[in-house]
């Protein structure tokens, strides 16, 4: 377990560009650079979370927050961030959330702005949220894992629709890595959302020393940039 003091060291990103967007049937609706907007931005990863979260926090004083197409902030746009790591490799990552939430707002009576939070997670969590499995499989957790990350998020009809180029936004689609497991196993999902089907398949899934299939704690699903 990381202390509070390390997890304080796990770095300042250095933000290089910023867009918001909200989509309909026919495309890119409505497309607004931010990057001048944000204050700060706080993105987190864990080990035990599917998906990365982020709360920015705007300074608006034009009235997106109410005017932005045309009825304001409705808590389901797109964010796209890149920005440059902390280190000596300084690789610059591109992410894309969805915003689900606007909360703590104020306002400025002085200048007529206001200030609140845009809270995001990574845009694969929107495809996991209305999809569910149920399915049986026949093989290593491993490759059911793969599987399923691929048929029901990755190649999903909302997922192409969503996940493609616009002109002046992009949706990146994330690569999935997979430790390997050796022992095979028949199993039913029964229903599950796909990040928790392949949370389950973490948790079950088996290695190998020796002559002996042991269970291994090491195994688990999580999102990093």
């Amino acid at each position: 377990m990381a202390s509070q003091k390390e997890l304080q060291k796990s770095g300042v990103l250095e933000l290089q560009q910023a867009s918001l967007c909200v989509l309909n049937e026919n495309g890119l609706k409505s497309f607004l650079p931010i990057q001048d907007q944000i204050a700060y931005f706080v993105m987190v990863q864990s080990l035990f979370d599917s998906s990365i979260t982020i709360s920015i926090t705007m300074i608006d004083s034009v009235g997106h927050l109410t005017r932005f197409n045309k009825t304001g902030y409705q808590g389901q746009e797109f964010v796209q961030l890149k920005f440059k790591k902390p280190g000596p490799d300084g690789t610059v990552v591109d992410l894309q959330f969805w915003i689900h939430e606007v909360t703590e707002i104020a306002g400025s009576f002085r200048n007529d702005g206001s200030s609140y939070n845009l809270l995001g997670v990574t845009k694969e969590k929107l495809i996991d949220t209305y999809s569910d499995v149920n399915q049986a499989f026949n093989g290593t957790y491993s490759h059911v894992a793969e599987t399923i990350f691929d048929n029901y998020v990755d190649k999903d009809s909302r997922s192409k629709k969503l996940f493609k180029k616009y002109d002046g936004f992009s949706f990146l689609r994330r690569p999935f890595w997979v430790h390997e497991s050796v022992v095979e196993n028949q199993f039913i999902v029964p229903g599950l959302q796909p990040f928790q089907a392949i949370d389950m398949c973490a948790r079950r899934s088996m290695g190998r020393k020796g002559t002996n299939a042991t269970a291994s704690n090491i195994f688990t699903f999580y999102e990093t940039i």
